[in-house]
């Protein structure tokens, strides 16, 4: 099973051009984050607890959104340890999860610390930051993903979930609750660049391929972890599998063609704006890169010489002397973003 999801990783990656992008790296970035948190008044437990995460959202800030203003690429990263924090500790906040929403618009704030944070970033940064679709889209992907997450947790206790084959539209609609990909698509048009009274027709209609995108990258490089050293149940590719009646292995070459089929149409879409397409490049490349070089996802044991360059690369560049923040656990079995 190791050789063939080899030869399946290495195919994908063949088949999109996949290449070590340039590393121009603003490494003032990561201390630009811990400022912003830095004046959120956490407890020393959650502070602690948010270093590795920060470091990881400004690697996927600056890697796969390489294009961007510094200013937007500070959103995108202190979104993102948002919600990696909120996963890794769904557990520990089931009820403030839960009551989340629903507190929301009542205009009453949530009694949790990290989600009154992130409800005041949102006002304050991401919807300063987007346009009226785009933010409008990331609010209520973020509602989404804190759903999906005291689901999550629930489905992995008292309430596990059993999927009768002809529930197959059930992965797709539970991965797009639980990826928050779209936000991360919508994040790659800043309206310092791409207005949307003269651009928003033109990258409207590639938002579902890059949400697709995001998602199936992150299950495609998460597989081996998951699947072949792990026995994890509940995961994208294992509820596809299920569904469709075929092996976890055949259910990833499904995925991958269709992500290949995916970026492929991007290219095509994007084509009638050269720059556009060219940013959206950088994001493909990017955003493998940062799958490829987490030491979590365990790749380097497989032979796989593009995930121990990333890896390389990463330890060369935002790592230096924090080798000790290598890994990251999350609770979700499909991780964000």
């Amino acid at each position: 099973m190791k050789t063939e999801y080899t030869t399946l990783v290495r195919d994908f990656l063949r088949q999109v051009n996949y290449e070590t992008p340039p590393h121009r790296y603003d490494f003032t970035l990561e201390s630009r984050v811990q400022a912003y948190f830095a004046t959120q008044d956490f407890p020393p437990k959650l502070v602690e607890r948010l270093r590795p995460i920060i470091k990881w959202s400004t690697g996927i800030a600056l890697t796969a959104y390489p294009w961007v203003s510094p200013s937007i690429q500070r959103v995108i990263a202190i979104f993102t340890a948002y919600l990696i924090a909120i996963d890794d500790l769904a557990g520990e906040m089931l009820n403030d999860l839960k009551q989340f929403t629903h507190r929301l618009f009542q205009a009453r704030p949530s009694e949790n610390q990290l989600l009154r944070s992130l409800v005041r970033f949102l006002h304050e940064g991401v919807c300063s930051a987007y346009g009226q679709f785009a933010k409008d889209m990331m609010l209520k992907g973020t509602l989404d993903f804190i759903t999906a997450c005291y689901v999550e947790v629930e489905l992995d206790g008292v309430r596990a979930l059993s999927i009768p084959k002809d529930a197959q539209g059930f992965p797709y609609y539970f991965r797009l609750k639980n990826g928050i990909a779209e936000p991360y698509a919508l994040m790659a048009f800043p309206p310092d660049l791409y207005p949307e009274d003269t651009h928003f027709t033109v990258y409207l209609v590639a938002i579902p391929e890059l949400t697709y995108f995001f998602n199936a990258v992150n299950d495609i490089f998460s597989f081996y972890k998951e699947s072949i050293v792990g026995t994890e149940t509940g995961t994208f590719v294992s509820n596809l599998a299920i569904v469709h009646a075929v092996s976890p292995l055949r259910a990833l070459e499904h995925l991958c063609q269709e992500a290949i089929r995916a970026i492929r149409r991007v290219r095509s879409i994007l084509s009638v704006s050269p720059r556009m397409q060219q940013d959206i490049e950088q994001l493909f490349h990017g955003y493998i890169l940062y799958h490829l070089s987490q030491s979590r996802y365990r790749l380097t044991e497989l032979e796989i010489p593009e995930a121990v360059e990333a890896r390389d690369l990463m330890k060369a560049t935002f790592f230096q002397g924090h080798c000790d923040h290598w890994e990251i656990h999350t609770v979700s079995s499909d991780d964000p973003p």
